[in-house]
């Protein structure tokens, strides 16, 4: 949660923080990254994935539908 322009942590939250609770806004946590549009679609995400070792950029469209996808990993997959 944002207050005066601080970040705090919400700990009741799935995110470890939460750069906005309203509109469009940034969410991180020990997965990765995401950004959400005022409509709370999500529009880009970096995820991690230790457990698989394998990671990923993703990009969605205003209407929620996938556009692209950057994969990554510790091994060939």
């Amino acid at each position: 949660m944002e207050e005066d322009g601080d970040i705090i942590p919400e700990p009741t939250r799935a995110s470890d923080i939460v750069l906005s609770t309203s509109g469009a806004r940034i969410e991180i946590d020990r997965n990765g990254w995401r950004t959400y549009d005022s409509a709370w679609r999500e529009r880009i995400s970096i995820n991690a994935n230790d457990s698989y070792g394998m990671n990923a950029i993703s990009f969605a469209k205003s209407n929620g539908g996938g556009t692209g996808t950057i994969n990554g990993g510790d091994t060939v997959f």
